[in-house]
């Protein structure tokens, strides 16, 4: 039998509960690894970039959505000022919103990645089959 120590409380994926207890957050099950070169600060900052590519794309889909709407209207004199202003809109807005640090560049790339990749974002398996059989043992 495991027990499992300090258990944390309300882990999900995407929205649906864990169905185990687990002592540590949850993370992507893809391996992602550094050369032993790689300076440990740069390593973290890549996994932490990954970690907030799903985030950075939800911006940037609001910032596409703004454009969209505002932008074919003549509402602005210029393109330019119609995107400077869902920039300043969706960027002052996205704190909130989406927890991460992004720009609008680095935004649309990441929309566009999810989009042309068929991105899903970085989470942890979504099969407990053998976890399961293990407990039934």
């Amino acid at each position: 039998l495991f027990k499992v120590i300090e258990p944390l409380d309300g882990l999900e994926i995407d929205g649906v509960p864990f169905p185990f207890q687990s002592s540590t957050q949850l993370y992507p099950e893809w391996n992602v690894a550094s050369l032993p070169w790689v300076p440990d600060d740069i390593a973290r900052e890549v996994q932490q970039a990954l970690l907030n590519l799903e985030n950075q794309a939800n911006v940037g889909y609001e910032l596409q959505a703004c454009y969209y709407e505002k932008c074919p209207c003549n509402i602005f004199s210029t393109i330019e000022e119609c995107y400077n202003n869902c920039n300043e809109e969706i960027m002052s807005s996205q704190t909130a919103t989406f927890p991460c640090n992004t720009s609008p560049s680095l935004a649309l790339i990441a929309k566009e990645a999810k989009t042309n990749g068929r991105y899903v974002g970085f989470r942890s398996t979504l099969s407990y089959m053998e976890l399961r059989n293990m407990q039934e043992d």
